[in-house]
């Protein structure tokens, strides 16, 4: 049996559908779920805030694999710290690792992300051996993760995969990323700020292929760390004219004054094509005006 940990999620939600496409038998840990007898799998109700609950759901699971997809994201979460001030992402992380001190599982796969990297590193396509040095919180608890999850694997002989998660896109995107915010505004008939010209270059991934790549990676024993990225850049003004072609609105624009220096991400994924060398990318276009039509 796969864990996958995050039930609703941009990435957790594609990465169910894609392990049950397969017949992957797989379990699901979430924080809370209304109903879950509404699923094709076990869920798992277990706070990874809290230790203890956690360590009791999964004491007495034969775990394979684990997939930590589950993140406190901002946009998402009331706060990215908990009361003693330490990042929510590594106090999951780690207390999911805790948790199968007595259970060990054969593999764990922690999603981690691009924050990780210094903007130094974003200055030419950044690789799995850039600098790391994040400049954001989200970043620091993901490097932090990152270091738990290498340290735990060491001590106990286990084989971990660390994939650092480009900009993500597609459906159930709850956050307020410039796709999503833009495709709601758009929707309800706002007008769409621009900050500077609009060429901040950014490396999108459509939710199935990340997924896709999860699972291609984790079937074939991959190990180390990896970005998963598209190596292709877009500019913002390009992403928000292709959506709104999709609408078929006239949409306003609003330059805005930008307010912190540019940043372009790039990204060298050559260790991730090689590794895959016959994955093919969603065609953007297609993967844009899917996800537009299923965020609402």
């Amino acid at each position: 049996m796969h864990l996958i940990t995050g039930l609703n999620g941009i990435l957790s939600s594609a990465l169910i559908q894609t392990f049950l496409e397969s017949a992957q038998e797989i379990s699901v840990l979430t924080r809370g779920c209304d109903n879950p007898k509404q699923y094709p799998f076990c869920v798992i109700e277990a706070d990874l805030l809290d230790l203890e609950q956690t360590s009791r759901c999964l004491e007495d699971l034969k775990i394979d694999g684990i997939i930590h997809s589950a993140a406190a994201m901002h946009g998402v979460a009331i706060s990215q710290f908990d009361n003693a001030g330490n990042y929510l992402n590594s106090v999951m992380t780690r207390n999911l690792l805790k948790s199968l001190e007595g259970n060990l599982p054969e593999r764990f796969v922690l999603v981690s992300s691009v924050d990780v990297y210094g903007p130094e590193a974003y200055q030419n396509p950044a690789n799995e051996s850039s600098e790391l040095n994040p400049v954001t919180d989200y970043g620091k608890s993901k490097l932090e993760s990152e270091y738990l999850v290498e340290q735990w694997s060491e001590t106990h002989k286990l084989s971990s995969l660390i994939l650092r998660l480009t900009q993500i896109f597609g459906p159930n995107d709850r956050t307020h990323k410039f796709i999503p915010s833009v495709i709601r505004n758009i929707k309800s008939d706002q007008p769409v700020d621009l900050f500077g010209e609009g060429e901040d270059l950014r490396d999108y991934i459509f939710s199935r292929d990340a997924a896709r790549l999860v699972l291609d990676l984790y079937e074939k024993n991959a190990e180390g760390v990896y970005n998963l990225a598209t190596g292709t850049s877009r500019t913002l003004r390009e992403v928000l004219n292709k959506i709104i072609f999709i609408s078929g609105k006239k949409i306003e624009v609003r330059y805005k004054t930008r307010n912190r220096k540019r940043l372009d991400y790039r990204f060298d994924n050559s260790k991730l094509t090689s590794f895959l060398p016959d994955f093919k990318f969603s065609d953007f276009d297609k993967a844009l005006r899917e996800t537009y039509d299923l965020i609402f």
